[in-house]
């Protein structure tokens, strides 16, 4: 798959030593976690576990993006815009609170908040809208994606 990926893409542009850095950092922002919270914890899964998840999710998107020809996510633009509102719709009624605002919803020991999703396809969405809209009228250009957002 490897292959495939870097005969489409290519790897001429791909310095291998911001790849380097950005693996130092990971590493030793993990290390940190751990260390700091060394013996903290009992009976929830470790802060450094959920480091390495969320890293390994954020890799496999990041592949993800690489390989997708982004004309091809425009498509999913507004079913994901449906999709985020219903959950950030869900996080009002079905959210855990933490620390007074109840914003998460919890998945297994994991928990996440729909608004983070919610700017990524925000921007997705208004990409899309205006690659779309015609390019006068003050109602297209402007009330019409405030209302989006």
């Amino acid at each position: 798959m490897i292959d495939r990926l870097t005969e489409r893409r290519g790897l001429d542009g791909f310095d291998i030593r911001y790849v380097g850095l950005m693996l130092a950092i990971l590493a030793i922002g993990v290390l940190s976690i751990s260390s700091v919270t060394q013996g903290q914890q009992s009976g929830t899964t470790p802060y450094y576990l959920k480091q390495l998840m969320w890293i390994g999710l954020g890799a496999a998107a990041f592949l993800i993006m690489w390989a997708a020809d982004y004309h091809d996510l425009a498509r999913f633009a507004y079913p994901a815009y449906a999709f985020i509102l219903l959950m950030l719709v869900f996080v009002l009624f079905e959210g855990r609170t933490s620390k007074g605002a109840q914003r998460w919803i919890a998945m297994g020991p994991f928990s996440f908040q729909p608004s983070e999703f919610a700017k990524l396809i925000l921007v997705l969405v208004l990409a899309h809208y205006y690659s779309k809209a015609p390019r006068v009228g003050w109602l297209q250009r402007v009330i019409v994606p405030g209302l989006l957002v």
